[in-house]
């Protein structure tokens, strides 16, 4: 059994350009409904360092932006994603730990349904069992998969396993695979998406997916991702709300209205309190 003493939530992103996506990913942040939280935006573009604004005041103290391409150990310019991750992460002051993807969608209850998870469950790490996918072009769907950015894991745990070093799309399966294979992550079909697993935006913002089946044996991986990853920053973030990007939300509202008539006791929990933020 667990040691249930998991209240502060570290959100780690690692990001290079997709300076759109970043935006709208500290937007989705600031949106979650579970509060004690933080965000660690870890950038390795030192070319193009990201930065707040002023409108961003009231919440500077919840955002941490690092702006850094040397690693920690080698002290030489990054080579992979495992290592990003493993130096990000010692930024983090909290007791448990979310891979905060910059191109993804993170709904409002996210840390919220995965802190109720690992309460109810006791395990190490919760996930739900299917969260959304969305490509271009294709409507959202559920899915089953590992996921990682769907996943709350206790940040002991992150650094007992550690990251798969070296690797570029497949770092996280250090500490995943461990975890499945010692049955601490709770698998958890009493839930409702939280999150969706976006490939959806223009090439131009979204740039190159590292996790892209193709490119998890390619040893320049990285390298690939820093060529043709294109959206630079060219002026500090600006703080937005979930309605700001109500556009994203479109297409996944008539998805999660289905929950009120499919699994009502969740969709009241978490859906019902926050749709309106999407609309």
């Amino acid at each position: 059994m667990t040691n249930m003493n998991l209240n502060k939530v570290s959100c780690v992103m690692t990001t290079y350009r997709r300076f759109h996506c970043v935006e709208r990913s500290i937007a989705m942040f600031l949106g979650q409904d579970y509060f004690n939280n933080e965000l660690i935006v870890y950038n390795t573009d030192v070319d193009f360092p990201v930065s707040l604004d002023s409108t961003f005041n009231d919440v500077k103290d919840k955002i941490k932006i690092i702006n850094n391409n040397i690693d920690f150990e080698t002290k030489k310019p990054y080579t992979n994603v495992g290592s990003i991750r493993r130096d990000a992460m010692t930024f983090a002051s909290g007791d448990g730990y979310i891979t905060w993807d910059d191109d993804d969608i993170f709904f409002p209850w996210n840390i919220r349904q995965c802190l109720d998870g690992i309460l109810r469950t006791k395990k190490f790490s919760w996930k739900p069992t299917h969260s959304f996918i969305k490509q271009r072009g294709t409507e959202p769907k559920l899915f089953y998969n590992n996921l990682e950015a769907s996943i709350l894991t206790y940040m002991s745990k992150i650094y007992e396993y550690g990251f798969n070093l070296q690797k570029t799309g497949a770092e996280h399966l250090g500490w995943l695979d461990k975890m499945i294979v010692n049955n601490e992550i709770a698998i958890d079909d009493y839930a409702v998406p939280g999150y969706c697993f976006y490939w959806s935006d223009p090439e131009d913002i979204g740039g190159h997916k590292q996790s892209n089946g193709n490119e998890f044996a390619r040893p320049d991986n990285f390298e690939r991702h820093k060529l043709y990853t294109t959206d630079f920053a060219k002026r500090p973030f600006t703080k937005t709300s979930l309605k700001d990007h109500r556009e994203i939300f479109s297409d996944f509202i008539p998805k999660l209205q289905e929950y009120e008539k499919t699994n009502k006791e969740l969709y009241d929990l978490y859906i019902a309190p926050n749709i309106e933020n999407l609309l």
